[in-house]
């Protein structure tokens, strides 16, 4: 692989991947482009599959840096800001900036398919462990998906944090390496060493904040050293995989909505063409009610029930695009967005999730290359048809 992991200084064009769990950004060089994103997150995935810990996959015991390519496309690239996604099929050219990203699973697992994951591809059970680590440290489970875990919850992720070690240390315990991971001891006199400035890096952003004084502070400092010496005390063999798991269970129990993604559009109304409304549309496949897509409250349909997802050109000047959601029982939906990443990030999330659900290679969504007709949404269907191009 040519691209190379860059420490500094960062250069003034080509594509800076960077990811979780401490693992030092890839630059792609600018003389490689264009690539696609999935290119790109394929050099991504090979990359953190060589910094991982892993297991011997051959039989003569030598490790391959490969994730399964199983798993693979469940990832993606998200911005810094972790506001958009790209979709798999965009390409990046060569410009005189600098592209950053995050390598990021963009699709989530059911809680129990998380120890069939670890046996699948160890690898990106791992990474998925960094990014659920990354996230509620940095607050993204409100930033993305609005929700604030109540003290006792943030506390008791805090203290589990302190018993997974970081990801140099894995690597050197790991079965490349030939050992096996640390494993913790039982005694309430061996444990994670709390210090008060240490403390720091574990909490949320936000609750860092929240200490304007430092007794407030000092006591959850002294609260957390001795909720640590219990933990050890009562759970000290369990190995740091089962720390792992536990964590990872917690997250999706607590963060229900971890993997879905909003956004905001306006739609045609069937009943009269003249007539739209806004809609905040929610993509939600582990809904406790029909998981699927949602208008605010109201079930639109599931993703096995979505035949096509067609993006086009809107007819309205003040939107960049329309997307026309082709249900099996039901009207055609009509969607405008202002701007066409948004669209399109929309179109590949359910795409994607439809997709996972079938076979991944085969896409539901066609991009329309002309203007779409002018005509009632029941007549102008055959049009998007006809002119519609296979890619995404």
């Amino acid at each position: 692989m040519s691209s190379t992991a860059y420490s500094q200084p960062l250069p003034n064009s080509g594509v800076k991947i960077n990811f979780y769990g401490g693992i030092p950004y890839l630059l792609i060089p600018d003389k490689e482009l264009p690539l696609s994103v999935e290119e790109i997150c394929e050099k991504a995935a090979n990359y953190v599959a060589s910094l991982l810990p892993s297991s011997p996959d051959t039989e003569d015991g030598a490790v391959g840096y490969r994730m399964a390519s199983l798993t693979l496309p469940m990832f993606s690239l998200i911005n810094p800001h972790h506001t958009q996604w790209m979709t798999m099929r965009e390409k990046l050219n060569r410009h005189d900036f600098l592209y950053e990203y995050f390598f990021r699973i963009r699709f989530r697992f059911f809680t129990s398919n998380l120890r069939d994951l670890e046996k699948l591809d160890r690898q990106t059970w791992e990474y998925l462990f960094w990014q659920f680590r990354d996230d509620f440290v940095n607050d993204r489970f409100h930033s993305m998906y609005n929700k604030d875990l109540e003290r006792p919850k943030v506390l008791g992720f805090v203290v589990m944090g302190y018993f997974i070690p970081k990801l140099t240390t894995m690597a050197q315990n790991s079965p490349v390496h030939g050992s096996t991971y640390r494993q913790l001891q039982s005694s309430n006199k061996v444990h994670p060493r709390v210090t008060v400035c240490g403390l720091k890096k574990h909490l949320p952003q936000r609750e860092r904040l929240s200490f304007r004084w430092p007794w407030p502070y000092y006591r959850l400092y002294r609260s957390v050293k001795e909720e640590v010496g219990i933990f050890a005390g009562s759970h000290g063999n369990i190995g740091v995989e089962r720390y792992m798991q536990t964590y990872m269970n917690g997250v999706l129990e607590e963060v229900a909505k971890y993997g879905s993604e909003c956004y905001l559009a306006i739609e045609l109304l069937q009943t009269n063409p003249d007539r739209t409304q806004a809609v905040d549309i929610v993509v939600d496949p582990f809904c406790s009610r029909p998981p699927g897509i949602y208008f605010y409250l109201e079930f639109v349909c599931r993703f096995e029930d979505v035949e096509n997802l067609v993006l086009a050109t809107s007819s309205d000047p003040a939107f960049g695009v329309e997307v026309r959601l082709i249900r099996r029982n039901g009207a055609p939906k009509i969607l405008r967005f202002k701007e066409s990443k948004m669209a399109e990030s929309f179109v590949s999330c359910v795409d994607g999730y439809c997709r996972l659900l079938h076979n991944f290679y085969d896409s539901i969504a066609t991009q329309v290359l002309v203007e779409p007709p002018l005509t009632h949404p029941a007549q102008g269907t055959q049009g998007f048809w006809t002119n519609a191009d296979s890619r995404c």
